[in-house]
């Protein structure tokens, strides 16, 4: 599990690099928002709006890959340990990573082309430093741009049932997990079963903010989709703006939420920044090995990665 955290940290930082790059760079060069003529076709189109699609699919990727990985060691522990291995999740893992890349080339089409709107402002002292011209990227054809939004919307609905499908499962296995035979028995089931859900929770919560702080940005990207058929439809201005925070939020939460969730990271973290009078509890539902490899939980009898 912890290697498919890693590469969502890595889809994550490559989200919040370039995507609060971008801004960054917008903001400091002209007073209008989202200027993409700053960059160019070349910077903003042809490149940073690529890497932003990349790490935002394959962190879509990534949370399925990671509801299916947490199902599988719940609700199928002995199929899970056939098929868990590090070889196995490096494949899975570049496999994600070419997918998204072929959804970045797919989606290319649909802002491709550098739109530059000339403005002419009111002749007064206020409008003086600002910029004769706006620029957003686009396409010049209406199919291929409700193309670009469908193959935004469709499959972070698809992965967000799937992985309403893989927690309800998780969720009603947990309850009804019964204890084996004795009271030796019994208190390794449960500290197995601690450790199972300490995990489990984590990628819930995990996941629940995925979706809660992603779904304002989607639904933009569905009512644009969808002004083509009904071109009344009009978004608010202060709803998307609010819903691209969202997003960069979601790129920078998520070690909050290991830390809070989960005590095997909270020992980590305090042990990465100084805090060495911090030692795992000997019989501790959690263990960890080493710090730089805590992949490792225990769960009826079996290793899982």
């Amino acid at each position: 599990m912890n290697t498919i955290l890693v590469n969502l940290a890595v889809a994550d930082f490559i989200y919040l690099l370039v995507g609060s790059g971008e801004k960054f760079i917008s903001v400091l060069s002209s007073p209008l928002f989202a200027d993409d003529g700053v960059l160019g076709r070349v910077g903003q189109c042809w490149i940073t709006i690529p890497m932003v699609e990349l790490a935002s699919i394959a962190s879509l990727l990534l949370i399925s890959l990671l509801s299916i990985e947490r199902y599988m060691a719940i609700c199928h522990p002995l199929q899970h340990i056939k098929v868990s291995s590090r070889k196995r999740t490096r494949v899975y893992l570049g496999i994600i990573w070419l997918v998204a890349a072929a959804f970045v080339v797919a989606l290319f089409p649909s802002h491709s082309s550098l739109q530059i709107i000339c403005i002419n402002w009111p002749d007064e002292d206020r409008y003086k430093d600002y910029p004769a011209s706006y620029g957003y990227c686009t396409t010049d054809s209406d199919t291929l741009a409700v193309v670009g939004q469908i193959l935004q919307v469709v499959p972070y609905f698809v992965v967000l049932l799937l992985c309403a499908y893989c927690y309800v499962r998780i969720i009603k296995r947990l309850y009804s997990r019964e204890s084996p035979g004795g009271a030796t028995e019994k208190e390794v089931a449960r500290r197995q079963r601690k450790s199972a859900n300490a995990a489990t929770r984590m990628s819930l919560v995990n996941i629940i903010s995925f979706f809660v702080l992603t779904t304002p940005f989607h639904i933009v990207s569905l009512i644009h989709a969808a002004q083509v058929i009904f071109p009344g439809w009009v978004l608010n201005e202060v709803f998307i703006r609010v819903a691209i925070v969202l997003l960069y939020i979601n790129s920078v939460v998520n070690p909050f939420i290991y830390g809070l969730t989960n005590q095997t990271y909270r020992r980590a973290f305090s042990e990465a920044f100084g805090c060495t009078e911090c030692r795992p509890k000997r019989g501790s539902a959690e263990s960890v090995h080493t710090l730089g490899n805590m992949t490792h939980t225990h769960y009826g009898g079996l290793t899982m990665q």
